[in-house]
């Protein structure tokens, strides 16, 4: 529909909508639930439009398109100019199964494959077509009924629309020749969202990995430049390091803050280039290798030009990122631990209160199942920590923006990863190292 097709990832619609519609630039409302954000559709909303775009929580893929208000813009079929009333319609995509008057929408509603198209009946005749399997073509006043909805989806229902996994090949024709050249639109790419499997050490003996499962890709913590670009490309933006937050928290620091409360991260004092000293320009600073599309940042070490650290954005909505990246669709992965450890922590203080069997018994002690954990963007934080543990006081991260209408987010550091988490419990991102 337009420069819109199902399975458009959300951020290219938002793309679409700040840089397509140039210079008027509508407004665009996010709607989404705050409590339960993967329950309920993100819905994007540009009254100056009439339209509504609706997202899988889950993919953040388009599945639903709908205009609300038909005389705000112009319906075209196959390139030409279609009056929207029921008449015009029907003869546009020809016979369909005959629609019902639902009292729930105040409409008459007609249903093709794909797409939903409402329209609106005078008080007299709406009982008639309640009961009755014909089509209101023409009204006894001599008029066909005005179209006042319409909706594109994937499946049979506008009520349960089906979630499409890419968008369909000639679709992508139609838009890539509907934008400005200039525009490239990331989720039309095949390993969109990306999904990345990331295992954790379990010591120091071998580095944490990072798996690219659609782009068949592998890199480790401690991984070169060159490693890195010859498998993910050239990252979107080179960005060296200057915030020092973290600082405060080195061994090599001494403690701040009183105890009590949780631990708070403020933005870093900002020094005017004059009163810089003019030798730290040539000490080496740790950089970030942006990659928007994957929804990843790379930290490389400044010194041996290394991966140090890797952060994996979910796009949450009500994040002070979002938007910024496409999801990442990730798995972390703890390293395996014995199943029921606490049953067998009892059973061997029972075994060892026991008389032992002599040294030539054929008894045999009983292989311990091992068990991986894993956490993705699906888990709320107290499920994360039903299966992690408690991780104890978190600490605070602000973003770094004086006016951030989300609020600050909490840290949670484990063994080799640290995971944000939102104020509604779901995790914004993670940094493995």
């Amino acid at each position: 529909l337009g420069c819109f097709a199902l399975g458009l990832g959300i951020n290219d619609a938002l793309s679409l909508l700040r840089r397509q519609f140039v210079p008027l630039r509508p407004r665009v409302d996010v709607i989404y639930s705050q409590a339960r954000p993967l329950e309920h559709d993100i819905i994007v909303r540009v009254e100056d439009f009439g339209l509504q775009l609706r997202f899988d929580p889950n993919s953040q893929r388009l599945r639903l398109i709908e205009l609300y208000e038909i005389g705000k813009v112009d319906v075209m079929y196959a390139g030409s100019l279609v009056k929207p009333i029921l008449l015009d319609l029907y003869k546009q995509f020809g016979p369909t199964y005959p629609g019902t008057f639902e009292r729930d929408f105040d409409q008459y509603v007609l249903r093709y494959t794909g797409l939903c198209l409402m329209f609106r009946l005078p008080d007299e005749v709406k009982d008639k077509y309640t009961e009755t399997d014909e089509l209101p073509l023409e009204l006894p006043n001599g008029r066909s009924p005005p179209l006042t909805r319409l909706m594109v989806f994937r499946g049979f229902s506008e009520t349960s629309p089906g979630t499409p996994d890419a968008v369909k090949p000639g679709a992508v024709a139609a838009l890539t020749s509907s934008i400005s050249p200039d525009m490239s639109l990331t989720s039309l790419s095949p390993w969109y969202p990306e999904k990345v499997l990331i295992k954790i050490a379990p010591g120091l003996s071998a580095p944490t990995t990072i798996s690219f499962l659609t782009r068949q890709r592998q890199l480790a913590i401690g991984s070169s430049v060159q490693d890195i670009i010859a498998q993910l490309g050239q990252p979107s933006r080179i960005f060296f390091k200057e915030d020092n937050r973290m600082r405060i928290h080195s061994s090599t620091s001494p403690p701040a803050g009183r105890a009590g409360g949780p631990r708070t991260s403020h933005p870093p004092i900002a020094i005017a280039p004059q009163d810089r000293d003019p030798g730290t320009c040539f000490q080496a600073t740790d950089y970030f290798y942006n990659y928007f599309t994957a929804g990843i940042d790379l930290l490389i070490d400044g010194h041996s030009h290394t991966l140090k650290k890797m952060i994996a954005h979910t796009n949450f909505p009500g994040h002070a990122e979002f938007s910024q990246y496409n999801k990442c669709d990730f798995r972390v992965v703890f390293p395996q631990q014995p199943a029921n450890a606490k049953q067998d922590e009892e059973a061997d203080l029972a075994a060892a209160s026991s008389p032992r069997p002599p040294p030539d018994s054929a008894e045999t002690a009983p292989v311990q199942a091992l068990t991986e954990t894993y956490i993705d963007p699906t888990m709320a934080w107290p499920k994360v920590e039903l299966l992690l543990g408690e991780c104890g006081r978190p600490m605070i991260h602000d973003s770094g923006l004086v006016a951030n209408p989300f609020g600050a987010n909490h840290l949670y550091a484990y063994a080799g990863c640290v995971f944000q988490v939102m104020r509604s419990g779901h995790i914004a991102g993670v940094t493995v190292f």
